[in-house]
Formats: structure tokens, sequence, C-alpha cells
């Protein structure tokens, strides 16, 4: 047991050694000062389980929490996964929401627009109705998936929808028949009535 009481502990190498603190069971580091945990390394990497052991790494699994990384000015690069083996990326946002800022590039590394999607068959955006987890009964007028045109007007408190194309079932799809699903594309635009939906 190390206890400072009043003052503080230091563990100092003098020479190329290392400080190594080992544990058989639960090892806990404990704050109770406002300034927090501090971990500072002058040079080379911060590992946190860099040895080949299967399993979680968990922050803040309780309260409410913010993970601030890179909030200065400096360029920072998030790295998750890699480019081999089964390596996934799961965001869940409870009852909040998802937020991206800037460009949002897939298999692209310098993309030009908001959301640029690119393969080298050619980019695809696909939009679904129900998921392969959980699939649903397509039948007549139910929307597959739709794009919708807003506008922020400073006249206005919300979004103006200004138009849409919406792709809808023409007819019940047939069970476990790929090629017998008959949809309309339908695009619909707002004129300047006083009724707020398009059409």
């Amino acid at each position: 047991v190390l206890n400072s009481g009043k003052g503080g502990i230091a563990l100092n190498t003098t020479g190329a050694g290392d400080i190594a603190l080992t544990s058989a069971d639960t090892f806990t580091i404990t704050s109770g000062g406002s300034s927090g945990l501090t971990l500072r390394v002058t040079s080379g990497p911060i590992n946190i389980g860099d040895d080949d052991v299967d399993q979680h790494i968990n922050i803040g699994t309780d309260g409410e929490r913010t993970i601030s990384i890179g909030t200065g000015d400096e360029q920072n690069t998030v790295l998750i996964g890699n480019t081999n083996g089964d390596s996934g990326i799961q965001m869940f946002a409870g009852t909040d929401d998802i937020r991206m800022y800037g460009k949002v590039g897939i298999n692209t590394p310098d993309p030009s627009y908001a959301l640029e999607v690119a393969a080298a068959a050619g980019g695809e955006i696909a939009l679904a109705r129900g998921t392969s987890a959980a699939e649903d009964v397509i039948e007549t007028g139910d929307i597959l998936g739709q794009f919708l045109f807003l506008g922020y007007d400073a006249g206005y408190s919300a979004a103006s929808l200004g138009a849409a194309i919406v792709a809808t079932a023409a007819a019940d799809f047939i069970a476990d028949d790929a090629h017998q699903a008959p949809t309309e594309l339908k695009f619909f635009t707002q004129d300047n009535s006083n009724d707020d939906t398009i059409g």
C-alpha cells in the first residue's frame, strides 16, 4: 500500500529500466481530486492493451461521459480496426443523434463533397425498408426509400421540404422471389400555394 497522505508519490527510473506494476487481481487507479488523472509520455506511444489478448476495453461504462480526442488545433487522426480480419465499427446514439462534421468519404481518402462514395465498379448508395435481420412484408404503397430536399430559410423556424424522390412498392412483393418486386419512382415538388404538402 502506497499512501501519500497530503503529499504525493513519485516513481522514477534514473536509467533505461522500466517501472512495472503487476496485479494478479483487479488493478484500480482512483483519483479523487478535481484535476483528474493524467497519463503523460514525452515520446513514444501510449499503449492500452497492446498484447494479443481478446478482450473488451471499456471507457465510461456508466454515468454521463464526454470523451475528447485531439481538441486542439493540431491535425489528428483516429484509427479504429484494421483492413484485415473481421473488424467492424458499431455506433449507437440512444435517443440522441450521431453527428459528423466535415466531408465524409467511403472508400476514398480525400472526398471532395459532403458525402462521397467510391468503388472500382462505381459508387452506390442503398436505401432499404426492413433489414436482413428484421425483414418486412412489402405491400402496395410501402415506401422503400426516399431522398428529401430541404431548405433552412431564415424566415422560418424549421426546415422547409421543397422536393422529394420517393420509391414505393407498386404492388405486393412476391415472397422468396427477388425478381418480383414491382416498384414506382415518384418525383415531387412544392409550389407556392398555402398547402405545405409536396405533390
